[in-house]
């Protein structure tokens, strides 16, 4: 019992004890509860009202990109229906309108067509998606493709939007653009820079092309121009006598192109609208009128233009009051989007234009290019309306050429100048060029050619008679410098004072340095002087041909012989190779050795950006190796170590090989960096030299030669020629020939400054001693003997 009492008191206290334990626990639970409810239920009202705000900011950003679309301000809606198709990629409708922000602001525009086709492929969508995807095509050059998107949405839009959007126009551009492609223009792009659609004008150099570029006065403006708030521009040639400008005039329904004439009061008369042969039923812009020829680029929806604005040409016929059917400037100078503006050089072989392919909204590219032969001849042919079907040319290829990228064309393209100097234009395009001036303006172009030679001609001589005088000065200034060198070191021995002897041996070997310099210049304009004399010889050669050939156009003309007088023109643009002052002479040399010194630089710089790299790669192979060697020495992987040590054995094959081409690069580039110093200090000397011939022939008195007033050579020539003859002879003579120099007295005034410049600087007291010393032993040993042998012996040596 004792026993049995014990268990059963045993058992009744372990059923109390966990009865108390499970109390507790409960409790503990329903405290802890209690606790966390509170913040479980903040995270829950958190949660709902985070959703909401959600809510209210995608209805936001839904909101605020509808409305940026609705006002075609694609770049801003642009990265909003990126936002909303990152939550619902597969919305149709935040699908069609980010493909079409995309055209409009991406410059990648061809990547719209895929999320387009995904648009098109739904049953519901937007019928304008047909459109924008014939578009997106349109611009991407796939022309057959584009013609028949937009076919389909002919088919299935109301005959309003389909008008509204000029669909049918668009389909003509494409079949444009298949032909266009065919004749494409070749050029060589010089520059391109990307800017404001509202400021692209200012990057034109007008000091290349002449002329201004203006914001059109209102004056011009009409009263249809100011209600749609028409802003364009006007180019104004230099001493430009008719002035051409776009306006909506009085209709209102398109712009066309404008005339007026310069009164003789100053004024601009009543404006006149070009015929319809220019002006099309489409828009025209940017009239650029040539400042020499009757040629009219200009910029037009219509004709046969493959997108947008297309750059044309026409030339008045001022003998039959006519123009000549605009002619596209074809591919890649146009292109499926707006390319405007189009200003050429005097020549028409260098022009500016602007273009927004590839750009995206507000902003343009600005172009300047060169070309091979005058664009835009007009050649009557027989309109070929057969259109083969496929794109002429492969889609990589087309976009290539479109891109327009800086030297992207053939090299030979972008010609140099000997090339320009070289290179003329077929008899076809200048027969063109010629064909419609009028006699009186004929025989001025003549005249004018003949004239340009005949100027460059007096400038070459100017410059070679400033450059045999330069040659003859500096020379005389060699004997100088030198002898006096030779006459203080004669006498150096007899100076005891050991200050005074150094300042005496440094003053000799700055004179010889002079002397040696004034020797180099001395030859350097002596060369220069030499090919400006043949360069001039060869220029009066030329200009006096190009005067007869001016007399004879001049007669031809009178008798009417146009086919002999346009033959004769033909030949005097040819002789007429530069017609840039600046382009010949000096400059010319100066600019060429400048260039060819830069080109050694670049080449020695990288000559050592490669050495740096070369040192940065051998620094890092062997961090490599020490990292290998610690990593085989601590691992126990017998097959592991086995491969780390080859790769070690690989990188200090590599790290040899580098060090050994390291050390031959080092070679080449002390050799390439001391050929650029020896070239740049040439350059220097002859820009040195070229500076003082343009400054010294602009004080070479000579008059101005009128090619037409003047029967033959007249004095002024005579005189400049006599002078140039003379010149040439005795700098040749005092340069190449022996001479006798003789050592007057004066050549010891040097000596004298040196020892009192020296004693300036010390002691009063020692100055006037030591002068006193050396003054008497310089008079005792510089005999008149001494002067006499000295005088000898530099002429002997400098003949040598």
């Amino acid at each position: 019992m004792g026993f049995l009492s014990d268990v059963t008191d045993r058992n009744s206290n372990n059923v109390m004890g966990f009865n108390i334990m499970l109390k507790r626990a409960k409790t503990s639970f329903l405290s802890q509860s209690f606790k966390i409810m509170p913040i479980l239920i903040v995270m829950i009202f958190a949660f709902f009202w985070a959703n909401a705000q959600n809510q209210k900011s995608e209805k936001a950003l839904i909101k605020n990109a509808e409305g940026l679309f609705k006002n075609e301000m694609y770049i801003d809606a642009y990265p909003l229906y990126s936002q909303l198709l990152s939550i619902y990629p597969d919305n149709i409708k935040y699908n069609y309108k980010f493909s079409v922000c995309m055209l409009f602001a991406d410059e990648e525009k061809e990547k719209a067509i895929m999320y387009l086709l995904k648009v098109n492929a739904k049953s519901n969508a937007n019928k304008k998606a047909l459109y924008y995807l014939g578009y997106a095509y349109h611009l991407n050059y796939e022309f057959n493709k584009a013609i028949i998107v937009y076919q389909k949405y002919i088919n299935v839009a109301s005959k309003k939007d389909s008008e509204s959007l000029g669909v049918q126009r668009k389909i003509e551009m494409c079949k444009n653009g298949l032909t266009l492609l065919q004749g494409k223009t070749k050029i060589g792009v010089v520059g391109k820079i990307r800017t404001k659609e509202t400021e692209y004008f200012r990057s034109y150099d007008m000091q290349l092309l002449t002329g201004k570029i203006l914001v059109k006065p209102d004056d011009f403006k009409t009263i249809t121009d100011r209600e749609k708030n028409e802003q364009s521009l006007v180019y104004l040639g230099k001493n430009a006598k008719k002035l051409f400008y776009s306006s909506y005039g009085n209709e209102g329904t398109n712009k066309d192109i404008f005339m007026v004439k310069k009164r003789p009061d100053g004024f601009w008369g009543a404006a006149s609208k070009l015929p319809p042969i220019i002006n099309s039923q489409y828009d025209e812009d940017f009239p650029v009128m040539h400042p020499k020829k009757n040629v009219l680029y200009f910029c037009s929806k219509g004709h046969n233009s493959m997108g947008g604005y297309d750059v044309f040409k026409t030339t008045y016929n001022a003998k039959k009051d006519y123009w000549t059917p605009p002619v596209n400037l074809d591919f890649a100078i146009n292109s499926t989007d707006d390319d405007i503006l189009y200003v050429p050089t005097d020549d028409e072989l260098t022009a500016y234009f602007s273009s927004k392919r590839s750009s995206v909204q507000g902003q343009i590219s600005v172009y300047k290019i060169k070309l091979k032969e005058i664009p835009g001849v007009y050649i009557e042919e027989p309109e070929d309306e057969d259109i083969e079907a496929g794109e002429p040319l492969a889609l990589d290829e087309i976009h290539m050429e479109a891109e327009l990228n800086v030297n992207a064309a053939d090299d030979n393209l972008i010609l140099s100048t000997a090339e320009e100097a070289n290179y003329q234009p077929s008899d076809a395009i200048q027969t063109e060029t010629f064909i419609d001036l009028s006699d009186e303006e004929m025989v001025d172009v003549a005249f004018e050619y003949a004239q340009n030679l005949k100027d460059q001609e007096i400038k070459l001589k100017k410059e070679a008679e400033a450059s045999f005088m330069l040659a003859r000065e500096k020379n005389d200034q060699v004997s100088v410098k030198s002898n006096e060198a030779e006459a203080i070191l004669t006498r150096i021995d007899n100076i005891s004072d050991e200050d005074q002897k150094k300042t005496a041996v440094k003053k000799a070997d700055n004179l010889k340095a002079e002397s040696e310099k004034l020797a180099k210049e001395a030859g350097i304009a002596f060369e220069i002087a030499k090919e400006l004399a043949a360069e001039a010889d060869e220029r009066n050669k030329q200009a006096e041909k190009a005067k007869n050939n001016a007399n004879k156009i001049e007669s031809a003309v009178k008798t009417n012989q146009t086919e002999e007088s346009i033959s004769l023109l033909i030949e005097q643009k040819a002789l007429a190779k530069s017609t840039e002052l600046g382009s010949i002479g000096v400059d010319k040399m100066a600019s060429e050795k400048e260039a060819e010194a830069k080109v050694l630089e670049a080449e020695a710089a990288d000559a050592y950006e490669k050495i740096q790299f070369m040192e940065n790669e051998i620094s890092e192979i062997g961090d490599e190796i020490i990292r290998l060697e610690k990593e085989a020495s601590i691992t126990e992987d017998a097959i592991l170590m086995e491969e780390i040590l080859f790769q070690k054995q690989d990188l200090e094959f590599e790290k040899k090989n580098t060090e050994q081409e390291l050390q031959a690069t080092y070679s080449q580039a002390e050799t390439l960096d001391n050929e650029a110093k020896v070239k740049r200090d040439e350059t220097n000397l002859l820009k040195g030299v070229s500076n003082e011939i343009v400054e010294a022939a602009d004080n070479v008195e000579t008059a101005s030669v009128d090619v037409r007033e003047s029967s033959s050579t007249n004095e002024v020539e005579e005189n400049l020629n006599s002078t140039l003859e003379q010149n040439e002879e005795s700098s040749l003579v005092s340069l190449v020939s022996e001479k006798e120099t003789e050592v007057k007295e004066e050549s010891t005034e040097p000596l004298v400054s040196i020892i009192e410049e020296n004693n300036e600087e010390s002691d009063e007291s020692d100055m006037d001693e030591s002068e006193e010393s050396y003054s008497a032993e310089s008079d005792e040993s510089y005999s008149d003997e001494t002067e006499e042998s000295y005088s000898d012996e530099t002429d002997e040596s400098y003949s040598d």
